[in-house]
Formats: C-alpha cells, structure tokens, sequence
C-alpha cells in the first residue's frame, strides 16, 4: 500500500476501477430485489438521506483537520525548526 501512496495517479486510477467495480455489484445486488412498497421506500429515504449527511460531514471534519495538521508542519519547517518522529528504535538509543 505504500508503493500506491508514493504514485497519486496511479492511486487514482486504482480508486476508480474500485468505486466502479463497486457500483456495478451494487447496481446487480439491487436488480435482484424486488422494488420497495411505497411507504417503505420513504423510510428508506429518510434514513438515506441521514446516512449520506453524516458521511458528508464525517469527510469535511476529516479533511479540514488534515489540512489544519498539513498548515501546522509546513508552518514549523518555514521557521527552520526540524519535524522529529518518534520511533521505538530511536527511543532505545537516546534513552
């Protein structure tokens, strides 16, 4: 996986192929149900809808909290202060 994370367009088109794959099986999936009753599929709706708002802000806060941290460490290397990563390794030979 970090082979993929190193190539962002390759990554992307992977991500693509997956989320049409994914499409595809959904779109089989729901052709072998038959369709919902009137009063059911306004439930179904509903809780659609509730799921989708929370995935939308569930996918907001991530980003703007990545961001926000992105800022934060390009902030501290434009002052020349250097990024220190802990390490269990590292730890042992300073300790």
């Amino acid at each position: 996986m970090a082979a993929l994370v190193d190539y962002p367009a390759v990554l992307f088109i992977v991500l693509i192929v997956i989320l049409i794959a994914a499409v595809i099986c959904g779109e089989a999936v729901s052709k072998r149900f038959a369709e919902l009753p009137d009063d059911e599929r306004e439930d179904f709706k509903v809780v659609q809808t509730a799921t989708l708002t929370l995935l939308a802000l569930i996918i907001g806060f991530s980003l703007s909290m990545a961001v926000g941290r992105y800022d934060q460490r390009k902030s501290r290397r434009g002052r020349g202060q250097r990024q220190r990563r802990w390490h269990p390794i590292c730890a042992r030979r300073s300790g």
